[in-house]
């Protein structure tokens, strides 16, 4: 990716100054980059809207290869088989053993800030662009995860329109029961929706079971971006993927444990002053950036789901999905 540089009275947020970033030069440097990994671990999971707690499972890194692996294994399925020669064991079965793999992926982004810029702005444009760097971190993994979790093979969810309404909630929740989909610990299911889908559900007149996230007795307890719940499922509003860009929404809803995600190379910030190596002998340019390599899937193991053969979950996933209109606002 090409390098972003600031130009010269560019304005900006001081977003970083308030937080509290020192503006002595002594090891400034040094003081910056910690900055910007501290404010990515404190904000990576709390900021991003996919990574819900308990939604994914860290994968096994394939040791000399860039790949990421997920074991599973199968519940036996029951059967009322009897004994009936005493003295005689059952009958042997194998213990079913699945796995699912993905490659992970270096990301990284660079934004580079002129000498004239450094010493004309009245911003802070270091601690401008260190805010900048952690934020676009923190985004670019909750869209990975968003792209990696559209690509899946998902349950698909029934519409009894083009506009998502409050029976469709319900009959969601019924569908991902029958697949064996479990819940998370709370009894709930968790939907990705989109805030045009939000005002179609909000705006249904036979919706009788809605409550606000305000109005839940331990508001503590919201997941990040959870607007309400009802029948069984919490929303979470969030843009990042589930509109299309044309004319269709997409709503993905899902269990615990439904993606793997795993990283070689933890997200880590970098920074160099103008002057910092040999490619800026007049040191005219400092760098901020971060870099970081990842990778997300969502699990498909046919042999779990065969050890319990559920026909309506084939794949043995954990969410499915509903493409829907959204109406005018």
């Amino acid at each position: 990716m090409a390098d972003t540089y600031v130009s010269a009275g560019t304005g900006g947020s001081d977003a970083a100054l308030r937080a509290g970033l020192p503006t002595v030069t002594a090891n400034y440097g040094q003081t910056l980059t910690a900055y910007v990994n501290r404010y990515i671990e404190e904000n990576l999971r709390p900021a991003t809207r996919w990574m819900v707690p308990g939604s994914f499972i860290q994968g096994t890194i394939i040791e000399g290869t860039d790949l990421i692996r997920h074991i599973a294994y199968g519940d036996l399925d029951v059967q009322d088989s009897m004994i009936t020669i005493e003295g005689e064991p059952p009958e042997v079965e194998d213990l079913i053993i699945g796995y699912d793999e993905y490659t992970a992926a270096q990301r990284g982004r660079l934004v580079g800030i002129n000498d004239v810029s450094l010493k004309m702005s009245p911003h802070e444009l270091l601690g401008v662009a260190a805010e900048r760097i952690g934020d676009d971190a923190v985004r670019t993994v909750d869209r990975s995860i968003a792209t990696a979790v559209l690509a899946g093979t998902g349950i698909t969810l029934a519409l009894t329109g083009a506009a998502v309404t409050a029976a469709d909630v319900r009959k969601w929740v019924a569908q991902l029961k029958a697949a064996e989909v479990p819940t998370f610990s709370d009894g709930f299911y968790v939907a990705m929706i989109h805030p045009n889908i939000v005002y179609d559900l909000q705006g249904d007149t036979a919706i009788g079971g809605w409550i606000e996230s305000s109005k839940y007795a331990d508001p503590s307890r919201l997941l990040n971006g959870e607007i309400g719940r009802m029948y069984g499922m919490r929303f979470v509003e969030t843009t990042v993927g589930t509109f299309d860009g044309t004319d269709e929404y997409n709503t993905v809803v899902f269990g615990p444990d439904y993606y793997a995600f795993g990283d070689l190379q933890t997200v880590e910030s970098y920074m160099i002053r103008p002057g910092g190596d040999h490619s800026d002998p007049l040191a005219q340019k400092a760098l901020v950036g971060w870099k970081g390599m990842w990778g997300a899937k969502t699990l498909e193991i046919p042999e779990i789901a065969q050890a319990v053969s559920n026909d309506l979950n084939p794949l043995g996933v954990r969410f499915g999905s509903a493409l829907a209109h959204a109406g005018t606002l």
